[in-house]
């Protein structure tokens, strides 16, 4: 922008805005009348022109249609009424937006240069009002747009790294306790992968902790959905384990007890998938299955738990039951969430089958060595790229 034509003042949102002058205001008013009666048209080729090139993956043609005829009609708007500033203010909200709805920053050049394309033509047509000054004032009028939309996209979408950030990290403390490497006469051991590319926060919930000396219980657990909402349900789950399985007379009694404040306490559709267990010192050992994988007891073979249940946090009253069993020396106990055995490559998945030929490799190996090997197989089956969450948890009698 010309120094004699503007100046540089403190504006919109954290970022500087540009002062206009009455000259370059007039200029851009007499553009927006030449344009103005356009309008429709050079909406709908600057959209055929984006959707031709690059479609967001979050809007539909009728959300990019929506959002590009009213940001050009505001624009033609305030500069008929001599507010181009005002315009570019404006644009705070617009780049919040589309960093809200994942529109990639090259997209964003290209999107400008496109609606240049398609208003170019009728100032062109103008010929009795074609001027050099025109011209240069409504490209450096489009590069200050531009500036500012650049300005609050990134400011938005830093902000929103921060905050999911902070969160996540705070959450996932919680989901994420410090689990011991021995209780009881137990080792323990355990594996968690976060699907996430950032891997910021998982759903999937693992807890080991002692009652007594001599008892201890834990949980893995599967919350619906992802993210941070998918993490505060799975905190939730682990706090509420952790107390009623203290002060509830059994097992099944405590996670019925979880089952009731969770159909109170999640939103609608949510729900959550877990494995009970508690265990005792000298190897007795009482599971309680809500809709999750039966856990593998594994010595010179594994075999299932047969144990069954509801998911959590849908059906008020629902009764579950114990399943016991006992742990000898040597022995290991393996549970895990579904993203191992969904874990796909090409067209196939991990699936048990492959589980069950992990934990061949190691048998005998100390549970850290087995969980550890076990996320090991499945990341090299998947390609190091998973679409669920990935928790293990491998708990072994000590000979």
């Amino acid at each position: 922008m010309r120094k004699r034509d503007a100046h540089m003042q403190d504006g919109f949102g954290g970022y500087r805005v540009v002062h206009f002058t009455d000259s370059s205001k007039k200029t851009l008013r007499e553009i927006a009348e030449i344009l103005r009666p356009h309008q429709d048209a050079i909406v709908e080729r600057w959209v055929a022109t984006q959707l031709a090139a690059y479609r967001p993956p979050r809007l539909t043609p009728q959300d990019v249609r929506a959002l590009f005829g009213s940001l050009f009609g505001r624009m033609l708007q305030l500069l008929s009424e001599g507010s181009p500033d005002a315009f570019i203010g404006e644009l705070y909200d617009r780049g919040a937006e589309l960093a809200s709805r994942e529109f990639p920053y090259e997209a964003l050049l290209m999107s400008i240069h496109f609606l240049e394309e398609a208003y170019m033509p009728y100032l062109i047509e103008d010929d009795e009002h074609l001027t050099r000054e025109r011209f240069v004032w409504m490209d450096e009028f489009m590069h200050v747009a531009l500036g500012a939309l650049a300005t609050s996209y990134f400011q938005a979408f830093r902000d929103s790294l921060l905050g999911q950030a902070e969160v996540g990290r705070i959450v996932q403390e919680g989901l994420m306790p410090r689990i011991p490497a021995r209780v009881a006469d137990l080792d323990v051991g355990f594996a968690y992968q976060s699907a996430t590319e950032q891997a910021l926060v998982g759903g999937d919930v693992l807890d080991v902790f002692s009652l007594t000396p001599a008892k201890a219980a834990f949980v893995v657990g599967d919350v619906s959905g992802h993210g941070v909402s998918a993490a505060k349900d799975g905190a939730l789950l682990r706090s509420l384990f952790r107390g009623f399985v203290r002060t509830c007379g059994s097992l099944a009694e405590a996670v019925e007890s979880v089952n009731a404040v969770l159909v109170a306490e999640l939103e609608p559709g949510a729900f959550i998938s877990a494995l009970f267990g508690v265990y005792e010192l000298g190897g007795r050992l009482r599971v309680v299955n809500a809709g999750h994988p039966r856990p593998l007891l594994c010595g010179s073979q594994c075999g299932e738990i047969a144990a069954e249940g509801a998911v959590l946090g849908v059906l008020e009253g629902e009764a579950y039951s114990e399943a016991a069993s006992v742990l000898e020396p040597g022995e290991l106990l393996f549970g895990y969430t579904d993203g191992l055995t969904e874990a796909r490559s090409g067209g196939g998945f991990f699936g048990e089958g492959r589980i069950a030929e992990s934990l061949g490799r190691v048998r005998g190996a100390l549970p850290q060595v087995v969980a550890d090997h076990v996320r090991a197989d499945v990341l090299t089956f998947a390609g190091d790229h998973l679409e669920d969450d990935v928790a293990i948890l491998a708990l072994g009698r000590r000979r």
